[in-house]
This record gives structure tokens, sequence and C-alpha cells, in this order.
């Protein structure tokens, strides 16, 4: 999830004991180590794509940063189409139906049509990408195993 408060809270609420959350709010029960980092920006697909319409999640931080941005540079679209699935965003992105806000990472995820960066100079929103867990998962060698398979296997 990009939401990251939810899943921190979540760890917290001793729900998980552990987890990778994009953005972790700092919390004094958790360890949180940074694993890598996604950068959220504008994609477009296909060259006959519709540029007039904006596709993105309005409920994510980095959506609203980025409509911002844009907004500061004097780009807005005729059409804005809102969904909580990324997913969704990729699919009709991929298909020509607008523009995107996306994680790189998201927007590669469907190797068969790369989508490409509308905007070369961005606007940009650089995500931090982490494994956050319980810090009683450090006392327990299970843990201290689980921990170092999901640092290695993520970063």
């Amino acid at each position: 999830s990009r939401r990251a408060p939810k899943g921190a809270g979540t760890t917290v609420d001793d729900e998980i004991d552990i987890a990778i959350v994009v953005n972790p709010l700092p919390t004094p029960n958790l360890i949180i180590k940074p694993i890598g980092q996604d950068v959220v920006t504008l994609f477009i697909g296909q060259k006959d794509a519709d540029a007039k319409t904006l596709i993105y999640d309005p409920a994510l931080a980095q959506s609203q940063s980025l409509v911002q941005q844009l907004a500061k540079r004097k780009i807005f679209f005729e059409r804005v189409i809102e969904t909580g699935n990324l997913e969704l965003v990729s699919q009709l992105v991929h298909r020509g139906v607008g523009v995107g806000i996306l994680p790189t990472r998201v927007a590669h995820a469907q190797s068969d049509r790369i989508l490409r960066p509308f905007l070369e100079d961005g606007p940009i929103f650089t995500d931090r990408i982490c494994v956050v867990y319980q810090r009683e998962l450090t006392e327990l060698a299970a843990g201290k195993i689980l921990i170092e398979c999901v640092k290695s296997c993520l970063s």
C-alpha cells in the first residue's frame, strides 16, 4: 500500500510483525530500515494517447504533491479520472486513455508496453521504500533471519 501511515500503524497495533512500507512515519515501537526508492511522476503510453485526461489516486500524498506542482507550473487537464487503484491507473494509461500519476515500478510492471514520462522535466515525488518491524522481532532467531531475507531480496 502507498498509504504509509496505515501500514506502519497496523504494524504498531501488533497485527503485523514485519511489513514493506512506503514513506513510513517514525514510530518509537518500530525499527525502520530503508531498502530502496521509487519515483512517482506522470506517465503516458501510446503516441496517440489522450494527453488531456489525468488519471490518478487523489488520496495519495504523492499525487497531491504532483498536482500542486503541476498547478504552480500552470499545467492543467481538461478531464480527470480518479481511482484508488494504481493497477487500474496503469492499465488505463497503457490503453491510451490518458496521463497517469504512477510510481515508476508500477508504470514498468507490465513488460509488454513500457510507459514513458509525460514531461521530461518532472514533476517528481521520491518515495522511500522501507522494511518496518517490531523491535521484539530482533530478539528471535527466526525474526532475524526473516528481516535479513526481506532486506536482501528487496535491495
